[in-house]
């Protein structure tokens, strides 16, 4: 059976230098290894070609024989890394809380500890009769939310 920390450190030679960092990396017991990565600017298919040909280069199928998926994490994927939230950062996003809490709202900040969100809410300002739209800035850790993925336009 394959090595995970193998694989992963082969990946890591071929996409560190280039910007690209690994968002999910699994090797199943029959040797199924699936890599979705991502960067800042995207990863195109020729990329993750290039990266599939690097991966058959440092593995031997005569020692090992695998399958072998590599893509890139997609629109509708939840975000992982730091970076996919910096990357996201102007776009409206759909967040739901670990207590289950639904959100929508605008990516505006994200760090290495957690993001914020711009979300339009109902609030109801002191000594006013009804409540009015506005815009609340919501700061999460990331370690607090079940999932935060792009909100796409139809």
């Amino acid at each position: 059976m394959l090595d995970i920390k193998a694989v992963e450190s082969i990946v890591k030679e071929f996409a560190e230098p280039r910007g690209i960092e690994i968002v999910r990396l699994s090797v199943s017991p029959d040797d199924s290894v699936v890599l979705d990565v991502d960067s800042l600017t995207g990863v195109d298919l020729d990329t993750c070609a290039e990266l599939s040909k690097w991966i058959e280069q440092h593995l031997d199928r005569d020692v090992e024989d695998y399958d072998l998926m590599v893509g890139t994490a997609s629109l509708t994927d939840p975000l992982v890394l730091p970076m996919q939230y910096q990357k996201h950062i102007g776009h409206q996003m759909s967040v739901i809380t670990k207590d289950g809490t639904k959100l929508k709202g605008l990516l505006v900040d994200a760090d290495d500890q957690g993001f914020m969100i711009d979300v339009e809410q109902m609030v109801r300002k002191e000594g006013a009769k009804r409540r009015t739209k506005e815009i609340v800035s919501m700061r999460f850790g990331f370690a607090e939310v079940k999932s935060v993925t792009y909100m796409l336009k139809v």
